[in-house]
This record gives C-alpha cells, sequence and structure tokens, in this order.
C-alpha cells in the first residue's frame, strides 16, 4: 500500500522510511534462553524431523520445537517440561496450532476449531481426524490447555474423549470447492 501510494506521486504515509537512508536498524530483542537446549534435547542432532501434526518428515531447520501450552501462559517448569514440545512445521503446522486454529481432543486426534472457515479451512482441513504424534498420557494437560484456551464451550463439562467428528466433517461441507466459486472451465 505505500509503495502504491509513492509510485502514484502522492508523498505517502509519514511514517514510511526514507528510502535513501540505511534499510536495517539495530535493536533489542529479548530471547527465549531455553529454546536451543529443548530443541537439542528434543531433535537431538537429526538432520531431518517428522512434524507432530501432518506427518512430514522435512528438514530440521523446517520445523519448529514448539510450546503446547502456550509459554506465556506456563509456568517455568512448564516451559522446560519436554513433553509441552512438539515438532511443528512451518509449512502451516506451527501456525495453525498457535493460532488456534487446529486443536486436540482427549485422544489425541486433531480437530478444527469451529470457527475456521474460508482459506484457513482449505489449509487446515488435512489435519482435521489425524493422530498427533506428540500426544501422549504426560503431554495431555498441555494440549487440553491449549484448546481450553481457543475453544472453551467445547471443553465445558468434561475433556471429552470422542469430540464429536461431526463438527469437522460439516466444517469441510461448509466450505466445499463449489461453494467456493471457482469454475475449472477456461474462459
Amino acid at each position: 500500500m505505500a509503495i502504491t501510494a509513492l509510485e502514484d506521486g502522492t508523498d505517502g504515509d509519514q511514517d514510511e522510511p526514507d528510502l535513501a537512508d540505511d534499510l536495517d536498524a539495530l535493536v533489542s530483542a529479548v530471547r527465549r534462553r531455553e529454546q536451543r537446549r529443548l530443541r537439542r534435547l528434543k531433535f537431538g542432532s537429526l538432520a531431518e524431523v517428522m512434524c507432530d501434526l501432518c506427518g512430514r518428515t522435512l528438514p530440521a531447520r523446517l520445523v519448529s520445537a514448539a510450546h503446547i501450552k502456550r509459554r506465556a501462559d506456563a509456568t517455568r517448569r512448564e516451559r522446560l517440561n519436554l513433553d509441552n514440545i512438539m515438532a511443528a512445521c512451518l509449512f502451516g503446522c506451527d501456525a495453525l496450532f498457535e493460532h488456534g486454529h487446529v486443536v486436540l481432543d482427549a485422544a489425541g486426534t486433531i480437530r478444527l476449531n469451529p470457527a475456521v472457515q474460508g482459506e484457513l479451512l482449505a489449509a487446515a482441513r488435512h489435519l482435521a481426524g489425524r493422530r498427533c504424534g506428540a500426544y501422549n498420557p504426560r503431554s495431555r494437560s498441555f494440549f487440553e490447555a491449549h484448546a481450553r484456551r481457543f475453544v472453551p464451550e467445547r471443553l465445558d463439562q468434561r475433556w471429552q474423549a470422542e469430540w464429536d467428528v461431526a463438527a469437522d466433517t460439516a466444517a469441510v461441507k461448509r466450505y466445499s470447492e463449489p461453494e467456493r466459486g471457482r469454475s475449472s472451465a477456461v474462459s
């Protein structure tokens, strides 16, 4: 948008950097000191790591050592607990999980957040119904905390083992290819 304003001869936004100046700036940042150690403990020196959500085996640099229970909500002990860490690929799984578009049920099955629709649904639906590789009795409480954060109304009475598959099926049907208005015909 800012580039368009400059191209059409307007001054653009006042907060735009002067493009004649250096485009890089020094910043101070907080670093997660435990991240490198947790990654090494979880993945070791593996060249390839399997994503716990989609099951793809990818170069280790394309897989995140992701907290299951949000790091900001976790105690120090939970942050350092390897049962609170899973492998999540950078091809969408990490972001879909981190933002609550997918959650796990009590059996370790990936479910779509009922609010997911549109392009997010298209991006997430291949995960629905898969078993998460990081799910086990020790990680269950972390997955439950994650699900409660994003879909509390679904878990208000009990952390149920048989989350209705119909919700996922209905979500996929709501956003099927014909409904998207895309035509396979060439104009």
